[in-house]
């Protein structure tokens, strides 16, 4: 049989026995480059892949994202958001989803990017919301 079809069946019986995806995903990727190019290959790729993806100028932002937030929610100025978003759409049906909907925009518009908007505003507005009595789940 060829190589790809042991690699394929083996990602599939580690799927089918519940191991986490990307713990199959990265056994069947390590046998494959073994069987294919001994473990000079193998290792040489995996020795560079792990910093190569790790050590991205996109993923430096990240802890002053989770650092903005931190400081919205403990400031107060997510729950003056949350409060001032309430008032203006209080006589509309979930309301104070689409105000923190909106601020999430906003902030997006002014960072550049959506996800991290989203992480930001949701770390901030989470607490605030359950507090006004927005139920989990």
């Amino acid at each position: 049989m060829d190589t790809t079809i042991w690699i394929i069946l083996l990602l599939l019986l580690l799927l089918f026995l519940e191991f986490p995806v990307a713990i199959a995903l990265a056994l069947a990727g390590g046998i494959g480059l073994y069987m294919i190019g001994g473990w000079g290959l193998a290792g040489s790729f995996l020795s560079t892949a792990f910093h190569e993806e790790t050590a991205s100028y996109v993923l430096i932002a990240i802890p002053m994202f989770v650092l903005m937030s931190q400081y919205l929610a403990h400031s107060g100025m997510a729950r003056d958001i949350v409060y001032s978003g309430e008032q203006w759409l209080q006589k509309v049906r979930g309301g104070l989803g689409v105000a923190c909907v909106l601020s999430s925009a906003m902030l997006a518009a002014v960072i550049g990017t959506s996800t991290a908007a989203t992480a930001t505003m949701s770390s901030a507005i989470y607490p605030t919301m359950k507090e006004v009595g927005y139920k989990v789940g």
